[in-house]
């Protein structure tokens, strides 16, 4: 009588389990550094409109505002400048460094902005970007 029995061999099986988890260990940092690639385009998207909007509001009236918040208000001629503050992708927060127009420099800003108005934004997460930049001097 043959023997003749269907199925995989414990060997086999633990092969296939071990292609398995190197494939998987190879695939984690290719997912990371996607999710780095997403969030980086997400803040490079917010950083835009969130610096048009205030770019609009010294156009229309020639001054910078005074907080974010001033530009979810509508103004005289009904214009909104943002519909809401936007969350930052790295914090997962709507707090944002605000950069005045009276500040002095880079290197005074990084430290200290008067807050007299909102010349720029920028995020307050010290992570590094995939090219070595930290996110909070973009």
């Amino acid at each position: 009588m043959k023997n003749t029995k269907k199925g995989f061999s414990f060997v086999e099986l633990s092969i296939s389990v071990l292609i398995l988890a190197i494939l998987a260990s190879a695939a984690f940092p290719v997912i990371k550094v996607s999710n780095r690639k997403t969030k980086e385009m997400e803040l490079r998207a917010v950083l835009r409109e969130v610096r048009s909007a205030i770019d609009k509001y010294y156009d229309k009236n020639r001054k910078y505002p005074k907080d974010l918040e001033e530009l979810l208000k509508k103004d005289a001629s009904g214009i909104r400048y943002l519909r809401r503050i936007p969350i930052d992708p790295l914090t997962g927060e709507r707090k944002w460094f605000t950069i005045s127009s009276t500040d002095d420099n880079d290197d005074f800003i990084r430290l200290f902005s008067d807050k007299q108005d909102v010349y720029d934004i920028r995020s307050l997460s010290k992570a590094k970007s995939l090219k070595g930049v930290p996110y909070n001097e973009w």
